[in-house]
């Protein structure tokens, strides 16, 4: 197994470092990212679950992504608006466990 570490010196805005990437490698670690997160988000929504209930999944596993995008890749999906549904069926979808570390307060 051949470990690579590579040293970048970075002579920009942090800022505009993520939102430009120049890099190759940068650019294909993104491109991968979104590839894995839209695959969860469609397997998501094949659940049934609405765009709320995958921001809420996706954030408990540690996955930032805004509810626009998560809107914008269903629709490319030719997934449908949800019809209006009652809680009980809400209820019904399988919980998300989210693990959270308690604070204590002095």
């Amino acid at each position: 197994m051949i470990i690579c570490f590579f040293i970048i010196r970075i002579n920009m805005n942090a800022i505009d470092y993520f939102k430009t990437p120049n890099i190759i490698a940068q650019k294909q670690y993104e491109a991968l990212r979104m590839y894995f997160v839209e695959n969860m988000i469609i397997g998501l929504r094949k659940s049934y679950y609405s765009v709320e209930n995958i921001k809420v999944a996706l954030d408990s596993k540690g996955i930032s992504v805004a509810e626009k995008t998560i809107y914008n890749v269903i629709k490319a999906h030719g997934f449908a608006r949800l019809p209006r549904r009652q809680k009980l069926v809400k209820k019904s979808l399988e919980p998300t466990n989210i693990r959270a570390n308690k604070l204590r307060l002095a």
